[in-house]
C-alpha cells in the first residue's frame, strides 16, 4: 500500500521553524553591527560613551486650570461683590442689650478721667520748668562768684531756650486737653432726649428665658 501523507496537524515544530528560519535576517543583523563598531572605533584610547538627556521639570507644562477653584476662590476684582450691611431701625438700637447704660455715657466719663489726668501731669511739669527757669534766670551765687566763659553761657542760653519751650508746649497742651473735654462732655446734652426715644420704642414684651440644655 502506498505510504499515507501526515497530517497537518502533526507536523513536526522543527519542520515549521525551518521552513520560516530567519537565519538571513541574524546574518544581516551581525554585518551592521560589525560594521558600526569598525565605524567608530578610532583607537583603543578612544571610548564612546552615551548620555541620555533628561527631560526638563516644568510647572508649566503639568499644571492645567480647571474652573472648579472659583468656588471657593476668585480669579477678577469684579468678582468680589460687598455685602450691603443691614441698615439698622430705631426698634432694633433701643431693643439692645445695654443700650440704657450707653446713654448714661460711662464711656464719656472714663475718657474725660483720663483727659484730666493728662491736664494735671502737664502741670506739675509746667509748674516745675517755671521754678527751674526762674532759678536760672536770678542767676545762683555760684555764677555770681565766679563768671562764665564763652562755652558755659552758650550752654546756659541753650537750656533756657529749651526749658521756654518745654513751657510752651505744656501749656499749649492743656488748653487742648482742656477744650477737647468740653466737647466731648457737650455729647450728654442730648441724653435726655434719647432715653425718651429709647423708653418710647423698647419692645414691651417680657424676655423669654432660654431653656438649658
Amino acid at each position: 500500500s502506498p505510504r499515507k501523507k501526515p497530517r497537518k496537524q502533526l507536523l513536526c515544530a522543527n519542520e515549521l521553524l525551518d521552513t520560516h528560519s530567519t537565519d538571513g535576517d541574524d546574518d544581516i543583523e551581525k554585518e551592521s553591527r560589525e560594521n558600526l563598531k569598525k565605524d567608530f572605533s578610532r583607537g583603543d584610547d578612544v571610548k564612546c560613551v552615551t548620555f541620555c538627556k533628561r527631560p526638563s521639570m516644568s510647572l508649566l507644562t503639568s499644571y492645567s486650570h480647571s474652573w472648579k477653584t472659583r468656588h471657593n476662590h476668585f480669579i477678577r476684582h469684579s468678582d468680589v461683590k460687598p455685602k450691603d450691611d443691614k441698615k439698622q431701625t430705631v426698634n432694633d438700637l433701643a431693643n439692645q442689650k445695654g443700650v440704657l447704660q450707653k446713654a448714661n455715657g460711662w464711656k464719656v466719663f472714663h475718657l474725660t478721667s483720663q483727659m484730666e489726668e493728662v491736664f494735671f501731669l502737664e502741670d506739675t511739669v509746667h509748674k516745675r520748668l517755671s521754678e527751674f527757669l526762674n532759678f536760672i534766670e536770678d542767676k545762683p551765687p555760684a555764677i555770681q562768684m565766679k563768671p562764665l566763659n564763652l562755652d558755659e553761657e552758650r550752654i546756659l542760653s541753650k537750656i533756657n531756650d529749651l526749658i521756654k519751650g518745654n513751657l510752651q508746649r505744656s501749656k499749649i497742651v492743656q488748653d487742648q486737653v482742656t477744650e477737647a473735654k468740653q466737647q466731648v462732655l457737650k455729647v450728654l446734652e442730648h441724653k435726655p432726649r434719647i432715653v425718651e426715644i429709647i423708653g418710647k420704642y423698647v419692645s414691651k414684651r417680657p424676655l423669654k428665658k432660654r431653656e438649658k440644655m
